[in-house]
């Protein structure tokens, strides 16, 4: 399936419909000619981490264990979570690289979240007066490099929850990504053991990305939005007149829109009050700022396949049945 990402600069809005769904982790992306139902968290799977570092897990639980004193407690905690493994006797600090499934050039969404958005944008699309205004995504994709640690949910007695107890902030978690992935460098030797053995998730916050299918949505989309442009902009520069400018909209558009397959006129009269409505000055039917940062003079469409960033959480743990 086809997919275009082009850059243009627009005016986005995004916000959460939680209620009318059910769904903590469904909202929408939107820009000023389409919005689409998206998923706002998904969770990925860290690989297990080897023997040396479970060798070394071990050894500090042990040492937590069996130590009662508080300020010896803190003491060994501060020491033993920055300590290196002994294979890396050159490492100045602890640090340690974790793999995901999560592909750094690819989509997050699987097929049965795909199918469901395409159910609510469809649902949805019943009572939308503009055309094609509501689209299902074609794919999710979440920039890596915005990526922001929110919170690590800890089981009672994990290291990570130990130095939470001792009153110590969490060490750094860096993000890499390759042509084969992404990876977490975790500088915690706590964070590092409870990730290892699934006693805790990582939660960072990220910037994601709405994409349209080109074939099925971005083209109709651009093929409409064009030849409204033009009209307008033709009416525009003949008349004046605001009475002037409504009276020959009205036709212009009315009768491209009926002309359209499938549009009674009925639709293309809601169609063409909703386009003037959303698109220009009530007062004077010229341009309004939705307008002026989409649809460009002349007669050329500034068009985009992509939506603004809106807020993603994005959650890596060990699979279950690891």
């Amino acid at each position: 399936m086809k997919t275009i990402r082009l850059t243009s600069v627009l005016t986005f809005y995004f916000s959460i419909a939680l209620p009318a769904w059910g769904r903590a982790d469904v909202g929408w992306a939107s820009n000023n000619f389409w919005r689409s139902p998206v998923v706002t968290s998904v969770e990925f799977s860290l690989s297990e981490g080897g023997k040396a570092l479970h060798e070394a897990c071990d050894h500090f639980e042990n040492l937590m264990a069996k130590t009662r004193d508080e300020k010896l407690r803190r003491k060994i905690f501060e020491s033993e979570r920055e300590t290196p493994l002994f294979m890396y006797p050159l490492q100045s600090r602890f640090s340690y690289e974790f793999e995901s499934n999560l592909d750094s050039f690819g989509d997050v969404l699987n097929q049965s979240d795909r199918d469901r958005l395409a159910r609510i944008a469809a649902v949805e699309a019943r009572s939308e007066k503009r055309l094609y205004y509501v689209q299902s995504a074609d794919s999710i994709h979440v920039d890596i490099s915005t990526f922001a640690m929110e919170v690590v949910e800890s089981e009672e007695e994990s290291l990570t929850s130990i130095g939470k107890s001792l009153g110590l902030s969490q060490l750094p978690v860096l993000f890499t990504k390759s042509f084969y992935g992404v990876k977490l460098l975790v500088y915690g030797k706590d964070l590092a053991c409870d990730l290892a053995r699934g006693r805790a998730k990582l939660i960072v916050s990220a910037d994601a990305y709405a994409l349209l299918n080109l074939d099925k949505a971005t083209l109709p989309l651009t093929v409409l939005y064009f030849k409204l442009s033009e009209i307008v902009n033709e009416v525009l520069a003949k008349f004046e007149r605001p009475t002037q400018r409504a009276a020959l909209l009205g036709y212009r558009l009315g009768e491209f829109l009926a002309s359209r397959p499938d549009m009674t006129n009925e639709r293309a009269e809601t169609a063409m009050l909703s386009f003037l409505d959303t698109y220009l000055d009530p007062e004077t039917l010229t341009h309004n700022s939705l307008w002026s940062t989409g649809l460009k003079e002349e007669k050329l469409l500034s068009f985009s396949s992509v939506s603004k960033p809106f807020l993603m959480k994005v959650t890596f743990a060990k699979e279950k049945n690891q």
